[in-house]
């Protein structure tokens, strides 16, 4: 009879995601990711599969707790302007706070996997389409039509996706605002 679990799975994923984010994934060992969550190796396997697993499935925790936030901040904007500021300045204020400098841990992901796990690049895929999709489905809502509509999206995806990747060099705030001021100049 197996022995039911006394470990929360939400918080044991946040804490992998923790090492992951910090050192990705192939620096990450299973003896990292024991002292991390505070479980052993049978355990991390039995509740969440072998390692690429718990890296997914901690993408994934990620991408859910992102895709809420998302949503949140999209739905309160009184313009469709508004909404795209405000989602990448809440991102850029993110990035400067983290004292690790790491960026977007999906973003890391992308650069670290560069299309070697299929699984990954799946995932990472997905991840742009649901983006540019809440994006578009924002965009509709102050009736910009679709072809426009996903072009910003993709647009915003990419300014998104830059400001992560620079956020990890050090460049200071300022510089961080006025490339993204830069990048969405006439967009809208």
């Amino acid at each position: 009879m197996a022995r039911p679990r006394t470990f929360d799975p939400d918080q044991v994923l946040r804490q992998a995601r923790e090492a992951f984010w910090t050192t990705g994934y192939a620096a990450t060992g299973i003896a990292d990711l024991e002292r991390a969550t505070g479980l052993k190796r049978t355990s991390l396997y039995a509740a969440f599969g072998d390692k690429r697993s718990l890296y997914l499935k901690a993408l994934e925790h990620y991408q859910g707790e992102g895709q809420t936030l998302m949503d949140t901040i999209l739905a309160a904007a009184p313009s469709a302007r508004a909404g795209i500021d405000n989602l990448l300045e809440y991102a850029l204020a993110g990035f400067v706070a983290d004292e690790h400098g790491r960026g977007c841990f999906i973003n890391n992901a992308t650069t670290e996997n560069r299309g070697e796990c299929p699984r990954t690049q799946a995932f990472i895929v997905e991840n742009r389409e649901a983006f540019t999709r809440k994006i578009t489905d924002h965009l509709r809502r102050f009736e910009y039509g679709e072809e426009e509509a996903r072009r910003v999206a993709n647009t915003v995806f990419m300014v998104y996706s830059g400001l992560a990747a620079v956020a990890t060099t050090g460049l200071g705030e300022a510089a961080l605002r006025e490339g993204v001021a830069g990048a969405l100049g006439g967009l809208l």
